[in-house]
């Protein structure tokens, strides 16, 4: 199944629709898709999954569920699922489908008995490439999971120093990264530098 790159999910994923074809490949939707790529961008230049979430829902975008539900005329029952979160954003930022990789066997049932389900680690999914047109280029793909290198370690200086904080500080207007600089601190004279966040 997933090696010969058929695709077995219900629905396609946010940016596709389900192709009626043997192998149900995904088609590019072209009323979503713009959305993904534009979500990849905002990561790529250093935005926030919250912010870019934020922006989505300031400017009226439907969030995935709510788009699929009105577009098969039933309504939305899930709980908090009428906006854009952060877990949602970051999902689709780490889904290989977007750059037209087939992926299967995200998840196993645990017992047949409770069907319990956990997911698999990303080593074990079934990636079957270039199966479907793709959303976003190889070099956003890379860009962002440096942005997320950086959110966990935190960026280095051209000296090889990690600024405290420099990981997490976000400009609260615009949702993009805060850069750390330097200046001399004119109340001492012993040369010393003072260090500071702009946007």
């Amino acid at each position: 199944g997933a090696k010969q790159g058929k695709y077995f999910a219900a629905k396609a994923p946010y940016g596709y629709v389900r192709c009626d074809t043997p192998n149900h490949t995904p088609v590019i939707d072209p009323e979503t898709a713009p959305v993904v790529k534009r979500i990849f961008d905002m990561r790529a230049q250093g935005m926030s999954s919250l912010r870019i979430a934020s922006v989505l829902n300031k400017e009226g975008i439907l969030c995935p569920s709510e788009y699929y539900y009105q577009q098969t005329e039933k309504e939305n029952t899930l709980r908090n699922r009428h906006l854009w979160c952060r877990t949602s954003i970051e999902q689709m930022l780490r889904n290989p489908m977007y750059l037209g990789h087939m992926v299967q066997l995200k998840v196993t049932s645990v017992s047949y008995k409770n069907h319990k389900q956990v997911k698999k680690d990303e080593s074990e999914w079934a990636v079957v490439e270039n199966t479907h047109e793709p959303i976003i280029t190889q070099e956003i793909w890379d860009r962002c999971r440096e942005i997320d290198n950086e959110r966990s370690t935190g960026r280095v200086t051209k000296q090889g120093i990690v600024r405290p904080l420099s990981a997490l500080m976000y400009c609260a207007d615009c949702g993009f990264r805060m850069k750390n600089t330097s200046r001399n601190d004119s109340r001492k004279s012993d040369g010393s530098r003072m260090q500071f966040y702009i946007c």
